[in-house]
């Protein structure tokens, strides 16, 4: 069998977002931290699989409706894989 380095990590994250929604002026921002497990096949040099979940809060906006600094928070888990 092949040798798999396990790399972990700490990440932050910021999230900055604006748009229109059905006619409507929209803003969010977000910041937090999360965490990385990066599986690495040192032979080959290649990454085989990367893992990451964080956490993020912060405010929404929506000043059609007169809403600014509206509590949010977002769980995120992404999953990066090496195709055959």
């Amino acid at each position: 069998g092949r040798g798999v380095g396990i790399i972990g990590s700490r990440l932050g994250t910021t999230v900055e977002l604006q748009g229109v929604v059905e006619g409507m002026q929209v803003r969010q921002q977000l910041t937090g931290t999360g965490e990385a497990r990066t599986l690495w096949d040192d032979e080959r040099g290649l990454l085989v699989l990367r893992e990451e979940t964080s956490t993020t809060s912060g405010t929404l906006d929506l000043p059609a409706l007169n809403m600014r600094g509206v509590p949010v928070q977002a769980h995120t888990k992404r999953v990066l894989r090496l195709l055959p």
